[in-house]
């Protein structure tokens, strides 16, 4: 008989599990939920006249999808994108688009209770 020495956690009902992603030396969770793939960053599209924050868009086994670098909206340092970042590909609802990130950390359980939201009046210093 062969047991499996690896234990599985188990999510409570006040947890929710997250994706956490390194940009800029900031660290951000996104739901796991929200996570269709993580790929590494690839060829794409640059579009005209779209705001600067969009890279363009690119194929992924014949879906169309856009890249967003989310540092121009959070007002984060600015990185040259290398051949060992990636794109994280989010849907939501009715859309799915990319969002370039430097590295993909770790998935985490987080007790829901201690996330705290920005408001207006937070410091925009992550």
């Amino acid at each position: 008989m062969i047991k499996d020495s690896k234990k599985k956690k188990s999510v409570t009902l006040n947890e929710s599990r997250y994706s956490i992603l390194n940009l800029s030396g900031h660290h951000f969770g996104i739901e796991v939920d929200k996570v269709i793939e993580v790929i590494p960053f690839p060829n794409y599209t640059k579009i005209p006249n779209l705001n600067s924050s969009i890279f363009g868009v690119f194929n992924l086994r014949g879906q169309i999808h856009s890249i967003i670098d989310i540092r121009m909206l959070l007002d984060l340092e600015l990185n040259e994108v290398l051949d060992k970042n990636f794109v994280v590909l989010l849907r939501d609802e009715k859309i799915s688009f990319g969002i370039y990130v430097d590295k993909v950390m770790d998935v985490l359980s987080v007790d829901e209770t201690k996330i705290q939201v920005p408001n207006r009046n937070s410091s925009k210093n992550f």
